[in-house]
Parts: structure tokens; sequence; C-alpha cells
């Protein structure tokens, strides 16, 4: 890294899972590391418990500059609150949970530690993920009913089922 070796995002995690402080200081040294990639390692931090590397990554976003409010598509709000709820995957054994705050949706992710992620319009049936670059969740369905939703990265899907809710 000191050299100029990419790829501290996809070290970052890591780092911090072992909670190797001098190993996670010089990945927050790297210049190529966006917002969008240090929160998670934050939230990351903040599960494991390590007072140390939080207080690094605090400090680095606080260096860092403020990014602009994401802009996406108009969506209205029915049609957001259609996406409202709880979707699982069966093969991950897991669930994500897609609220609305205001005119907003938001998504907390499996084991979220009550993290939430931002989606951000890109059409009126698709959302990237703000936190997470390169993330797209497509919400699919029939009839009007919202069946799925479909999360993309890198052209890699995986389906994430709607949970029926009670009556």
């Amino acid at each position: 890294l000191e050299r100029g070796s990419k790829g501290a995002a996809g070290l970052l995690p890591m780092a911090i899972q072992r909670g190797n402080v001098a190993i996670v200081t010089a990945l927050l040294e790297s210049p190529e590391l966006t917002r969008a990639q240090i929160r998670p390692a934050l939230a990351g931090a903040k599960k494991v418990n390590n007072p140390e590397i939080i207080a690094l990554i605090e400090k680095k976003l606080a260096a860092m500059p403020v990014e602009s409010a994401p802009v996406g598509v108009s969506v209205e709000r029915a049609t957001l609150q259609s996406y409202v709820g709880s979707y699982r995957n069966d093969e991950a054994g897991a669930a994500i949970t897609v609220a609305l705050n205001g005119d907003q949706l938001t998504l907390t992710p499996p084991g979220g530690g009550g993290v939430t992620m931002t989606l951000v319009a890109t059409s009126p049936t698709s959302f990237r993920v703000a936190e997470r670059e390169g993330l797209i969740i497509n919400f699919e369905g029939r009839g009007g009913m919202i069946e799925r939703a479909v999360a993309v990265i890198g052209n890699t899907p995986q389906v994430w089922t709607r949970v029926a809710t009670a009556p």
C-alpha cells in the first residue's frame, strides 16, 4: 500500500475483523477509498466493538469532503410504499428490510446492527445503494404486487422473496 498498491477497500473489512490497528491505519491512508466504502467499514468496526479502530475510521470520515446529496429519479410515494417490507433469501438464510422514511427508501441489510442504507431511484423500480458502490436493488412483481427484490452487484443477481405480512 505504501508503494501505491490498490485494493484497500477489499482489505479493510478483513483488517477490521482481525482487529489489526496497524493495517487499518495503513489502509485508511489510501487515496482510493471513498466515503461509500468507509461507511460500511465503520459499521463493521462497531460490530466487532473495537474503539481504537472506530476512532480511526471516524477520524478518516471527518477529514473527507462531504458528498453532495444523491441525485435520483423522482418516484411517487405510493410506489415507494409498495416496496416497504421484509424480503428473505433462503439460500443465504437471511432477510433484508426495506423502509420508507419520509420520501426516502432505506434498506437494512442482514445482521444490519442498526445500519441502514439509502436507496436512490434510477427508475421507478430500480435503485442504487448510496453506501455500496455498484449495488443495485430492483423491485419486481406482477399485477401491481411486489414479489421480490433482486440485488445485483457485478452482474450477479441475488433474489430476495417478499415475506408475507400477517393480516
